[in-house]
C-alpha cells in the first residue's frame, strides 16, 4: 500500500496535473516537475524492488526523467498529463522525442515500454490511477513499431 512518501509523491503529480489542466506558466511548473521526477525515479525504484524485480530491471526507473519532461515540460497543443495522453503523443514520445533526447545504445531503447508500461502499474498502485489498461494497450500497439523505427534508426 501506498506509504507517506508515495502520497506525497502522488499529490505532486495531481498539482502537476492541475498545472497543466490551468495553463500556469512553466516557470512555476518547473521547480515542483524537477522535485516530482526525482522523487517519482526513487519510489518506482523501491517498488521495483518491493514487487521482486531482479535487479536488471532497477534501471527501469531511470527512465522516469525523460517522459516526466516530455508529458509535464514540453510543448503540447493539448492538456496532456500522465493520465491524459493521447496515442498520437505517446508516438510521438517513442518514435521521435526520445531518440532525438536520449542517446544510449539500441537496446536502452527497447527496455523504454516496458519501463512505461510498469511505472503506470506503479501508479495504479499508488493510487493515482484506477485502470492503466487503456494506457498499456497503447503503449502495446506503439511498441512494435517502435522496434521497427529502432532498427531503420540503428540497423
Amino acid at each position: 500500500p501506498p506509504g507517506p512518501d508515495d502520497k506525497a509523491l502522488i499529490e505532486n503529480i495531481w498539482k502537476l496535473d492541475r498545472f497543466m489542466m490551468d495553463e500556469i506558466d512553466y516557470d512555476v511548473v518547473e521547480k515542483l516537475l524537477t522535485e516530482t521526477k526525482d522523487e517519482a525515479e526513487k519510489r518506482y525504484k523501491q517498488w521495483l524492488i518491493d514487487r521482486g524485480f531482479p535487479g536488471e530491471f532497477h534501471g527501469l526507473s531511470q527512465c522516469l526523467h525523460i517522459y516526466f519532461d516530455f508529458v509535464y515540460g514540453y510543448m503540447h497543443d493539448d492538456i496532456v498529463t500522465l493520465k491524459i495522453i493521447t496515442l498520437n503523443y505517446l508516438t510521438e514520445f517513442f518514435e521521435d522525442f526520445l531518440i532525438r533526447k536520449v542517446y544510449g545504445e539500441p537496446q536502452e531503447y527497447v527496455e523504454w515500454p516496458p519501463a512505461i508500461k510498469l511505472f503506470y502499474l506503479f501508479l495504479q498502485d499508488k493510487g493515482y490511477m484506477e485502470d492503466p489498461a487503456s494506457m498499456m494497450t497503447m503503449i502495446n500497439g506503439i511498441e512494435l513499431r517502435f522496434m521497427g523505427v529502432l532498427k531503420k534508426q540503428f540497423g
